[in-house]
C-alpha cells in the first residue's frame, strides 16, 4: 500500500529507508525534504560523513551527541 506524504506532517525515516543507491534521497520522497527527519539510532560520525545531504538539525538520535538532535523520551511520572 503507497501513503500519501501530503497527509503527513513530518516524515521519521531511518538511513537506509532513505536512501536510494549513492546515498540519494528515493524518488518517492524527494520534494518532502521540509518534514522529513532521519533516525539514526546510534547517533553514528560514520554516517553523517557518508554523503547524507540532510541538516544536522534533521538528524534524530535515541543517544545526544554533539553531531545529532536528540530525540529524548517519554516518561510518565506516574509511573515512576
Amino acid at each position: 500500500e503507497r501513503c500519501n506524504m501530503n497527509d503527513y506532517d513530518i516524515i521519521i525515516l531511518d538511513p537506509w529507508t532513505w536512501a536510494a543507491k549513492g546515498w540519494v534521497p528515493k524518488s518517492n520522497i524527494k520534494g518532502y525534504d521540509n518534514k522529513i527527519y532521519i533516525l539514526d539510532f546510534f547517533g553514528s560520525k560514520k554516517l553523517r560523513g557518508s554523503g547524507l545531504n540532510i541538516p544536522t538539525n534533521r538528524f534524530l538520535t535515541a543517544f545526544g551527541s554533539e553531531w545529532n538532535t536528540f530525540l529524548g523520551y517519554y516518561l510518565n511520572i506516574d509511573e515512576i
